[in-house]
């Protein structure tokens, strides 16, 4: 994220203005940026919010597998990003409907995918995208669903009512 200037200096301008632009021209591209400022992205976090497609950003700091891991989950159109990034996150219209259909309708992914005419991995990323925003880790060796975790969230931050 953190370009040179010609001062010798660095700025992450050039790059976020690069994001903005991708964010319009390609709204389903799945994105991983590595960058030693991810926090930079907190001015983007509306437009991540609503980028359809996978977004992850991995910190240069971190371990170099962590590169890898955040390449393959860009590519699966996975949504991960820091958590101090998730809790400024605005659920749009679409995952609002989507919360809906998983909480109150209690429909499984093939449904969502049927009801909101997406493909089935479509519905599975959407999910997965709610999981992230919602801030929902994974439960293991808890007895508790993940999907029933979205909803108690959801429900907890009055995104839905029941």
């Amino acid at each position: 994220m953190q370009f040179g200037t010609v001062g010798g200096g660095q700025s992450a301008k050039p790059g976020l203005a690069m994001l903005k632009q991708i964010f319009q021209r390609y709204p389903r591209l799945n994105i991983l940026v590595y960058s030693s400022e991810p926090n930079c992205l907190r001015q983007l976090i509306s437009q991540i919010s609503k980028h359809q497609g996978g977004f992850v950003a991995v910190n240069k700091m971190e371990r170099r597998n962590a590169f890898l891991e955040g390449a393959r989950s860009a590519l699966a159109g996975q949504l991960k990003i820091h958590r101090d990034l998730i809790k400024d996150m605005q659920l749009t219209p679409q995952e609002l409907e989507i919360l809906e259909l998983l909480c109150n309708q209690a429909l499984s992914d093939r449904a969502i995918a049927q009801q909101m005419h997406v493909s089935h991995k479509t519905a599975q990323n959407y999910v997965q995208r709610l999981k992230a925003k919602l801030d929902i880790e994974p439960l293991d060796g808890q007895n508790i669903n993940s999907r029933v975790a979205v909803c108690m969230a959801a429900i907890d931050r009055k995104l839905i009512v029941c």
